[in-house]
């Protein structure tokens, strides 16, 4: 059975403010109805949006907001951008991988974050 990616809107459970994510239909109906049979009460407190995608041996992820959608909802933060390896460089195979992470200046609290690399197989 293969899994229908769709665009809804929802809230993000960290800020509350309307973000597009892409949900797995039949992942999600198949959790709800895993809680109803268990007995387990649960409501839906939002959605933290994770996607990972691999093309041309180049992997990118994000979670959380990004800077589109904090700038979009009026949100303070601040990025920081880093680079390195993605393991350490004395073990051979080290590759490059960049991550930026997205935060709000007083608390520190994380909005979200995103990362590209490459790894050799």
């Amino acid at each position: 059975m293969r899994s229908v990616m769709r665009l809804l809107s929802s809230r993000s459970y960290r800020r509350r403010c309307t973000d597009f994510i892409g949900f797995a239909c039949q992942s999600s109906k198949v959790a709800q109805v895993a809680d109803v049979i268990a007995g387990v009460a649960r409501k839906n407190k939002g959605s933290i949006g994770t996607a990972i995608v691999r093309v041309f041996g180049m992997t990118a992820a994000s979670t959380g907001l990004s800077e589109r959608i904090l700038r979009m909802n009026g949100l303070p933060y601040q990025v920081i951008h880093v680079s390195g390896k993605d393991h350490a460089g004395y073990y051979p195979g080290a590759t490059d991988v960049t991550l930026k992470l997205l935060f709000e200046p007083t608390s520190g609290k994380i909005y979200g974050a995103q990362g590209v690399g490459k790894k050799r197989r």
